[in-house]
C-alpha cells in the first residue's frame, strides 16, 4: 500500500473517530472551561490539569534527578488534510509543533528520565492520554515505557528518532486531529551490564482539547527489547592458516 493511500485511510478513520469522541471532548472542555490558560505551542503538555491528570513526577521517595537536556522529538515531515481547500500550512506547522511536545514529553518522561529506568513508571506519562484512554494505556504500559525491563538501567542512549505528523483541519480551518508516525530507539546497559537494544514504533491518533493534544488512540504501537550479542570471535590469521607446510 502507497504512502499516500495509507494516509487517506487514516483521514477517513479520523472522522469516524472525531464524531465517535466529540461528546466525550465536550465534557472534557467544559470541566476544564476557565480553569487556566491553555498551554502555548511547545508547552510539553503541564499548562492545564485536567480531569485525571496526575501532578506527580514520579514515585515518592525518588530525589528530582540531575539537570539534563531532555528528550525531543524532531519532525521528519509535516502534512495536513484540509476538509475544504485552503492555506492550511502555517496551522499545520503549528499543530504538528505542539503534537511533537506531546509526544517528546511522553517519551523523555518514560525511558530518558533516569527515574523510569529502575522500572518504576512516573505517574505523568499518562497525562499525555486522553482521559479516557488512561486505564488502557496503563494495561500496555510495556509498550510505552521500560516496565517490562529485566532489571534496573545504568544508561540509556538514544540513537534514532522520527516523527512524521499528519494534521487534519476541519472547515473552519482550525486543527481537528493529527496522525502520528514515529519511531524510537535507544542503545541501554542495565547494572548486571548485560546491553540491551529497544526499538519502539507507535501510530498515534491525537486532539486537542483545551489547549492540549492528547493521544485518543493507538492502532499500532509496538515496543521491542532484545539483548544486544556480542560479535562472533574473528579468527586469528595463524588460527586459519594450514598447520604444515610443504
Amino acid at each position: 500500500m502507497s504512502s499516500s493511500q495509507s494516509w487517506h485511510r487514516r483521514d477517513t478513520a479520523a472522522l469516524v473517530l472525531i464524531l465517535a469522541m466529540g461528546v466525550a471532548a465536550t465534557l472534557i472542555a467544559d470541566a476544564t472551561n476557565g480553569e487556566g490558560t491553555p498551554s502555548a505551542a511547545g508547552d510539553r503538555g503541564d499548562g492545564v490539569a485536567l480531569p485525571g491528570d496526575d501532578p506527580q513526577s514520579g514515585p515518592p521517595g525518588f530525589p528530582d534527578p540531575p539537570p539534563r537536556a531532555p528528550f525531543e522529538f524532531r519532525l521528519s515531515a509535516v502534512s495536513f488534510a484540509p476538509v475544504l481547500l485552503g492555506k492550511g500550512r502555517p496551522v499545520a506547522r503549528s499543530a504538528a509543533t505542539a503534537v511533537g511536545s506531546t509526544l517528546s514529553g511522553l517519551y523523555d518522561l518514560a525511558y530518558a528520565n533516569p527515574v523510569a529506568w529502575k522500572r518504576n513508571v512516573p505517574a505523568k506519562v499518562w497525562n499525555a492520554f486522553a482521559p479516557e484512554l488512561r486505564g488502557r494505556a496503563r494495561n500496555d504500559a510495556a509498550t510505552f515505557t521500560l516496565s517490562g525491563l529485566p532489571g534496573t538501567l545504568r544508561d540509556l542512549e538514544v540513537i534514532r528518532s522520527s516523527l512524521a505528523v499528519r494534521v487534519l483541519l476541519g472547515p473552519s480551518g482550525r486543527a481537528e486531529a493529527a496522525f502520528a508516525d514515529l519511531t524510537f530507539e535507544a542503545a541501554a546497559r542495565l547494572t548486571s551490564g548485560e546491553d540491551l537494544r529497544l526499538s519502539n514504533t507507535a501510530d498515534l491518533v491525537l486532539r486537542p482539547v483545551a489547549g492540549r493534544w492528547f493521544i485518543v488512540g493507538y492502532p499500532n504501537a509496538r515496543s521491542v527489547l532484545r539483548p544486544i550479542s556480542d560479535p562472533p570471535p574473528v579468527p586469528s590469521p595463524s588460527a586459519s592458516e594450514p598447520s604444515g607446510a610443504g
